[in-house]
């Protein structure tokens, strides 16, 4: 499909616009998605010359892959973030090369540089989602999901941990458990009437989300008597019955 005069006209102007990489590559998209796929590939090229860094090769990675069906040229560029990678970044450059290139050896190795390097809550339950997901592997994930669980503290590292042992490895148990510590934590109104939303919606509980509408009932005050009843009528369906 041939761009027409005025696309053309606009695609020139935004490439002398064009500073760094990720300006480049934003318009190479543009420009491959209009139809011209050679003014695309060297605009990749522009882009690639202009000292990019980690995050700017994992976009052009994706880009010259999905536009251009180039597939030894976005191995090129992953293989370059690779070697620029911290250590917060290698499981998000695997799940690049997974989802980009299906290559799951390669995403392996990289969730093992991985693992080896973070050690923040969020960083290891995102992992234990992404091997879990990406690689089939219940038993590292749930390890993964063990050191998260050493690691998370405050109460939405728990509810988070508790939603996602349940929605990715169906762990119902030890969602409940968790959702309990959980509760310790909550202090707030909306703490517990969140959390007994959260136990009707994830794992069916009503009896246990009952005990936090009971709690969240105790700190409703003005509006939040309306919310709380809402609340307890949309997902417990007997208001009445639980007054």
């Amino acid at each position: 499909m041939a761009l027409t005069k005025d696309e053309i006209k606009e695609f020139k102007k935004e490439e002398k616009e064009a500073e760094d990489c990720f300006g480049f590559t934003f318009i190479a998209d543009q420009i491959s998605d209009a139809g011209d796929k050679e003014w695309a590939k060297n605009l990749y090229k522009k882009a690639e010359e202009k000292e990019p860094d980690f995050n700017d090769l994992r976009g052009l990675a994706n880009s010259v892959f999905e536009n251009l069906d180039d597939e030894e040229w976005s191995r090129t560029f992953y293989k370059k973030a690779e070697a620029m990678a911290d250590d917060d970044d290698f499981g998000r450059l695997a799940d690049s090369i997974f989802e980009t290139l299906g290559d799951k050896e390669w995403a392996k190795n990289l969730y093992k540089k991985a693992e080896e390097k973070v050690d923040d809550f969020d960083d290891l339950k995102g992992l234990s989602e992404s091997v879990f997901e990406n690689l089939d592997d219940e038993e590292w994930s749930r390890n993964l999901y063990k050191r998260a669980d050493n690691q998370a503290e405050s109460y939405d590292d728990l509810r988070d941990l508790a939603e996602s042992l349940c929605e990715i490895l169906g762990d119902k148990e030890w969602a409940r458990n968790l959702y309990k510590k959980t509760g310790k934590q909550a202090q707030s109104f909306r703490d517990f009437l969140d959390l007994a939303e959260s136990l009707c919606e994830i794992l069916d509980d009503k009896e246990l989300a009952r005990n936090f509408y009971k709690k969240a009932e105790e700190k409703a005050v003005g509006d939040e008597r309306y919310h709380l009843v809402q609340s307890k009528n949309d997902y417990l369906g007997d208001v009445e019955g639980d007054e």
